[in-house]
C-alpha cells in the first residue's frame, strides 16, 4: 500500500529454505537512487580510499543507513510485533518527524534474524496456546526439542557472528557489508 516508500531485497535463504528479505524504507527520492546511495556509503566506509574531505562531502549529501534486525531468538515474539509497528509507522505516517526521517535515512528492516527457529516456536505455541497468564502454564516453557531460541541446527545465533556457520547469520552479515549502515 506504500510502494513509493519501500523496496524489498532478498538477502539469503535459511537452512529450511525460507527466503530472508530486508525492507528498505525511505523517501521516494532516496529509493529512486538506492544504487548511488549504497555506493556512496561503501566509499564512506572505506578510509583507505576516501579522504576526510571526500567523506565529509559524501556524508553531507547521502542519507544515513540504519539497520534494524529483529528476533534473533525465534521464541521471542515481541520482536516480530515491534518490526510490524516500526514498518507501519515509517510506511503510513504523514507526521513531519516521520517524513524527515524518510528524507534523511534509509532504514533497513530485517524482520527475522532466525526464521527457522521462529517458525518452529510459532507452530508449537499456536498448537496449544490458551493465552493464560498463569506462570506455570505449559505454554510458558517450551520443550527442549522446540527451543525456538535456536536456529535450524539448534545453534544460538548470537554465538555465530565470528564463525558464520549458519545461513541466517551469513545473510545478515552480507546485508551489513552491502549497506555499511552507520547505525
Amino acid at each position: 500500500a506504500a510502494g513509493e516508500r519501500v523496496r524489498a531485497e532478498t538477502i539469503g535463504t535459511t537452512e529450511e529454505g525460507r527466503v530472508m528479505r530486508v525492507l528498505l524504507i525511505s523517501s521516494p527520492e532516496n529509493l529512486a537512487r538506492l544504487d548511488d546511495i549504497r555506493a556512496a556509503l561503501g566509499r564512506l566506509a572505506d578510509a583507505r580510499t576516501t579522504t576526510p574531505a571526500q567523506a565529509a562531502e559524501i556524508a553531507a549529501r547521502t542519507p544515513a543507513a540504519v539497520l534494524l534486525s529483529y528476533s534473533i531468538h525465534g521464541n521471542e515474539p515481541a520482536g516480530f510485533e515491534a518490526v510490524m509497528w516500526v514498518a507501519y509507522q515509517l510506511l503510513a505516517s504523514e507526521e513531519p518527524a516521520t517524513l524527515q526521517i524518510l528524507r534523511n535515512v534509509v532504514t533497513i528492516l530485517n524482520p527475522s534474524a532466525n526464521p527457522d527457529g521462529h517458525e518452529r516456536f510459532t507452530v508449537w505455541y499456536n498448537s496449544l496456546s490458551l493465552g493464560t497468564d498463569e506462570p506455570f502454564a505449559y505454554e510458558t516453557s517450551e520443550p527442549w526439542d522446540i527451543q525456538g531460541r535456536y536456529g535450524h541446527y539448534r545453534f544460538d545465533m548470537n554465538r555465530d557472528l565470528i564463525a558464520q556457520a549458519q545461513a541466517p547469520t551469513r545473510a545478515m552479515l552480507g546485508a551489513l557489508m552491502r549497506w555499511h549502515p552507520q547505525v
